[in-house]
């Protein structure tokens, strides 16, 4: 993928994440609503290039907050209200991770490509916005890892995936 040619992999040790941007991202702080109304500081870590723009939302859920499943629905739900059409949607795995995964269509024909992510109370929404006829962010989403405490990149294995996911 061309975009991605040039990949920055960026990492934040406060949000133990790293993810490839396909530029240097700026970050801003900001709030969040999670599932019962509360506004929680958040951390928007986001580029725009010619191709879209790219960001990641990361927070920490109070230890209060619904359980994990019931944040990422209630995200999930957030994103599918938006005008447009819903395309894919799917619960997958990231390196072990329960992911939501989305791709939604505007009305003018822009495309997103939407991650919801929680490990260890830490909340990640990923999202590559792109043109109509451009080729889909889908490289951006996946290049989402978690990071142990030493900044090294882990996954889980299958039994830790099914713990974190009952059917």
């Amino acid at each position: 993928n061309q975009a991605f040619s040039q990949a920055l992999e960026y990492a934040n040790q406060d949000y133990r994440f790293s993810i490839n941007f396909p530029a240097p991202p700026t970050q801003h702080p900001v709030t969040y609503t999670i599932s019962d109304g509360r506004d929680v500081p958040a951390t928007l870590f986001y580029t725009e290039t010619r191709r879209g723009r790219f960001s990641v939302i990361a927070l920490r859920l109070p230890d209060d907050a619904a359980h994990r499943s019931a944040e990422i629905e209630s995200i999930a739900d957030r994103m599918r209200a938006r005008p447009g059409n819903l395309l894919y949607q799917e619960l997958n795995e990231n390196d072990g991770f329960p992911i939501q995964l989305l791709t939604l269509e505007a009305p003018d024909g822009r495309r997103s490509m939407i991650g919801i992510l929680v490990h260890e109370r830490r909340l990640f929404i990923t999202e590559g916005n792109v043109a109509s006829g451009a080729p889909p962010p889908l490289q951006f989403q996946q290049t989402l890892f978690m990071l142990d405490e030493n900044g090294e990149k882990f996954g889980i294995d299958e039994e830790e995936f099914e713990r974190l996911n009952p059917r």
